[in-house]
């Protein structure tokens, strides 16, 4: 995994509870993503938590395949959110038109990936942005992210307490004190409901 702490950890410890296995029935390895990759196809490691394009990778080039999304071991995951610095925050106009501009985005994404709506177009964008090759996106799997910016405060929930459980937080804490929903709001007032 990248990192003890991170997000797919707590998936790879659901995943492993699910089979009655815990973190010391293993070893643990923490590796970066193209590491990853290689270690699988020397055999180094037996399993890896892998995104895309790095799970793809590793299947077209016969050093894995694929066990389970994240969706998968934990339904409803709610994978990762955007922080704003109270900073920012501060400056509600332009944190609105942030919001707004990061919605236009997530919503250019499903229609690309859900609904097969200027694909190439988006294909092409990403491909050159992220420096890999186009026709990957044709076997890479896409993750849901809510058109509207909602969020799935119960998973949140259950990662603060595995953070908890695992040492990484000493207490949970009140989600209600951090999670601010009015620029998602304002921005979707903004763009209108998707369709």
């Amino acid at each position: 995994m990248a990192s003890r702490g991170s997000n797919g950890a707590y998936v790879v410890a659901k995943a492993m509870e699910a089979g009655g296995v815990s973190f010391s029935d293993t070893e643990l390895v923490e590796l970066g993503f193209p590491a990853m990759v290689a270690a699988l196809e020397s055999r180094a490691i037996d399993v890896a938590f892998l995104p895309e394009p790095f799970a793809t990778v590793a299947i077209q080039n016969g050093s894995g395949v694929k066990w389970k999304g994240a969706a998968d071991v934990v339904p409803g995951f709610q994978q990762s959110v955007v922080v704003f610095t109270p900073q920012f925050a501060a400056q509600h106009d332009v944190a609105t038109r942030w919001t707004t501009a990061y919605l236009r985005g997530i919503r250019d994404y499903n229609d690309a990936f859900r609904k097969n709506i200027h694909r190439s177009e988006t294909v092409e964008t990403l491909a050159g942005a992220f420096a890999i090759k186009p026709a990957l996106f044709d076997s890479m799997g896409f993750m849901h992210i809510h058109p509207e910016g909602k969020m799935n405060l119960d998973s949140i929930q259950d990662i603060m307490r595995w953070y908890v459980k695992m040492g990484y937080l000493s207490e949970p804490v009140d989600i209600t004190r951090v999670v601010d929903s009015s620029f998602v709001e304002a921005a979707v007032a903004r763009l209108g409901a998707y369709h």
